[in-house]
C-alpha cells in the first residue's frame, strides 16, 4: 500500500496569512513538520490523517512582540513553553528580561532550551529585570550604553533592540537620562529602543521627542497618566506627529499597562497601534490577560 503524501490535512477553516494576502476557506496539508500545500480542498485519502476545522481560523504561528521569559532570574516571567503553543504563539521577544550581565546565561539557559522560537531586546540596565521589585533605573551605574550596545552587536541573530523602562518607579529621579542611555546604545548598535510608558515622570511628548524612525512605544493604551490621550481624551498632536516620524505604537497589555476607554477612544480616533502584544508575565498570565 503506497503511504498518502501528507501526514495531515486541517480540513475547511478559515485561512488568516497576511503575507500572502489570504482570507479564505482553505485546506491544509501538512508533511513532515512542515505546511506542504494550501488549497480549495485536499481530498482526504492524501493523507494520514485528517481533522475537521470547519469554523476555526488557522493562521501561521503568532508573533507576541512583548513577553517576560527569563525563569530562574526574574520573578516576573512565564515558562513559555507551558503557555505559548496553546495560544497559536510560536515566537515570543523578551523585552528586557535580562541586560548586559545576564545575556549569555538568557543565550544559554532559555533561548537554547525552549521549543519556542525567543528573540530579545537588551535592557539598558545591566541587570536586566533581576533586581525587581526595585526599579532597574535607581541606580544610574547600572545604565551602561557601550555595554548594552556590545551584547547587541554581538548577538544579531536573536537581539533586536534595547529596552528601557521610563516609568517613575523604575527611574527614580533621574528623569529622561535611562531613555538618553538607552537611545545612545541603540545607535552604537544601530538598532531599535522600546520604551515603557505608563506614570512616567515626563511628558509622553519629551519621550517621542527623543525617539527615532523605528523605534517603539509599548503599552501605548495605558490608562495610567501621561499616555497618548489629552485631557479631553483625544490623541494628541504630538503622538500623531511621532506615528508620521516613523514611531511604532505598541499595546504591551500586561498587569495594569491597558485601559480599554483609552484604546477604544484611540480606536475611533482613527489610531490603531502597529503591534498587539500581551506583556506575558508572572502578574498577568492568569488574568487580566487572557487569549
Amino acid at each position: 500500500m503506497t503511504r498518502p503524501p501528507y501526514d495531515l490535512v486541517l480540513r475547511g477553516g478559515t485561512v488568516l496569512d497576511p503575507a500572502n494576502a489570504l482570507h479564505a476557506r482553505r485546506d491544509i496539508a501538512v508533511a513532515d513538520g512542515k505546511v506542504a500545500s494550501v488549497e480549495p480542498v485536499i481530498p482526504g485519502e492524501m493523507a494520514m490523517q485528517t481533522l475537521d476545522v470547519a469554523g476555526l481560523l488557522v493562521t501561521p504561528g503568532l508573533v507576541d512582540m512583548h513577553a517576560h521569559v527569563y525563569v530562574g532570574v526574574c520573578p516576573l516571567v512565564v515558562p513559555i513553553d507551558e503557555v505559548a503553543p496553546a495560544s497559536g504563539v510560536t515566537t515570543v521577544v523578551s523585552t528586557g528580561d535580562a541586560g548586559a550581565h545576564t545575556f549569555a546565561g538568557f543565550r544559554r539557559l532559555i533561548i537554547s532550551q525552549v521549543r519556542t522560537r525567543v528573540y530579545a531586546f537588551v535592557h539598558i540596565s545591566t541587570i536586566g529585570l533581576a533586581g525587581w521589585e526595585v526599579g532597574e533605573m535607581v541606580n544610574l551605574d547600572y545604565a551602561d550604553p557601550d555595554k548594552a550596545a556590545r551584547v547587541v552587536r554581538e548577538n544579531r541573530d536573536i537581539c533586536l533592540g534595547i529596552k528601557v523602562r521610563q516609568g517613575a518607579q523604575m527611574v527614580g529621579d533621574h528623569g529622561l537620562e535611562p531613555l538618553r542611555r538607552a537611545v545612545s546604545a541603540a545607535e552604537m548598535s544601530d538598532s531599535p529602543v522600546m520604551v515603557h510608558i505608563g506614570a512616567a515622570p515626563t511628558p509622553l511628548a519629551d519621550i517621542l521627542e527623543m525617539l527615532r524612525r523605528g523605534d517603539i512605544v509599548t503599552h501605548c493604551f495605558t490608562g495610567t497618566g501621561r499616555g497618548i490621550l489629552d485631557g479631553e481624551g483625544r490623541v494628541t498632536d504630538d503622538v500623531r506627529a511621532a506615528r508620521e516620524r516613523g514611531i511604532l505604537f505598541d499595546v504591551g497589555h500586561g498587569m495594569g499597562s491597558f485601559d480599554f476607554t483609552v484604546g477604544e477612544a484611540a480606536l475611533e480616533q482613527g489610531f490603531p497601534p502597529d503591534f498587539i502584544s500581551s506583556d506575558l508575565h508572572s502578574g498577568c498570565v492568569n488574568g487580566p490577560t487572557f487569549d
